[in-house]
């Protein structure tokens, strides 16, 4: 494996187009390589799901969006061939159509990739990774056939800009209640779903801990799937509110804010990790899954499906996972006080 040394000034473009949460599982090398090369300039390739979170992230210099029409694509290829850049990365773990053709075309003096099983279009090209790595990990692994470091333990970052953390905090108010943000959508299909009357009883639960108002997260071309749910919950008394529309930066605000996550495998799982928030993570039962996107927040709880997809997790376990990260946290709360 071949290595190569890169000047303190050096163009980076990193080629990071798809979901959202894949996209906020690689800022871990945005930090690194600017942590290291602090007068370098760094040019994310990102597609429509991720252009948000890299338009405000401080690591990011240059944002240029990767379009799939024939006007994205002109756009994308005179905005890559009028730069010059030094080092092109790649950091996707599988194997890409259009990642392998712009890396044989030569966007950059030196291109870094991981080889496909058969095939490497790449100048430095790392081994096909193996099962059970995060991709948080698997990210920032081009940096060592850089001469740069790879941080022991990587975490995704986010910039949250000012107006999305003011929204967020008028919507969660004074902040006296308990403050739970739920999620139940995601991108993926329905394998990744829990049925509407399990949210209703683990919120009927929950809000009998202490007072708490929860907030449901709903894309847009989600909101009728999700009324059934807020009209069950609110029948038995508890308050819960939609979130209004928004980016997936004012979610984060709310994230920010929430004493606790509640959500399915999606980029909300992600998104606590990047503000280290307390969570409660549904996967299916996926093992190479769950080791590529499990949770990275400090206080976490992870439940796969029970031979199954998220709905064989009983609600049972989901309170149980809840009750126990409460716990800790009332614990960690009096330990800070000296009280513990």
């Amino acid at each position: 494996m071949t290595s190569v040394r890169i000047p303190p000034a050096a163009r980076f473009a990193v080629f990071r187009p798809g979901p959202a949460g894949d996209f906020i599982l690689t800022t871990p090398l945005f930090d690194a390589i600017k942590r290291q090369l602090p007068a370098s300039h760094l040019t994310v390739i990102v597609g429509t799901r991720g252009r948000a979170i890299a338009e405000h992230h401080p690591a990011v210099d240059r944002v240029l969006p990767f379009g799939t029409t024939p006007p994205g694509l002109i756009r994308f290829a005179w905005g890559v061939w009028r730069r010059r850049f030094d080092v092109w990365i790649d950091p996707k773990h599988h194997w890409s159509r259009n990642s392998a053709r712009l890396a044989m075309l030569r966007p950059a003096r030196v291109t870094v990739g991981y080889a496909g099983p058969d095939r490497n279009p790449f100048d430095l090209a790392l081994p096909w990774p193996p099962e059970g790595e995060h991709l948080a990990s698997l990210s920032v692994q081009p940096l060592t056939l850089l001469g740069l470091q790879v941080p022991d333990s990587p975490r995704p970052s986010i910039g949250i800009p000012a107006e999305s953390r003011a929204r967020a905090a008028a919507l969660l108010g004074d902040r006296s209640r308990w403050t739970v943000l739920v999620n139940n959508s995601s991108g993926r299909g329905p394998g990744r779903e829990w049925p509407v009357e399990h949210w209703r009883a683990l919120l009927s639960r929950l809000a009998t801990l202490r007072p708490t108002v929860f907030f449901l997260n709903v894309p847009p071309d989600r909101v009728p799937e999700a009324q059934p749910l807020i009209e069950q919950v609110c029948q038995s008394g508890v308050e819960i509110r939609a979130l209004p529309p928004g980016s997936l930066l004012d979610v984060a605000g709310v994230v920010e804010l929430a004493d606790l996550v509640v959500t399915v495998d999606t980029s909300i799982v992600h998104l606590a990790a990047a503000l280290d928030r307390p969570i409660v993570a549904m996967y299916s039962a996926d093992a190479d899954a769950m080791a590529r996107f499990r949770p990275l927040s400090t206080v976490q709880e992870v439940l796969p499906g029970e031979g199954g997809p998220v709905a064989t997790i009983p609600v049972d376990r989901v309170e149980a996972a809840c009750r126990r990260i409460l716990v800790r946290l009332d614990r960690d709360r009096l330990s800070a006080r000296g009280l513990g």
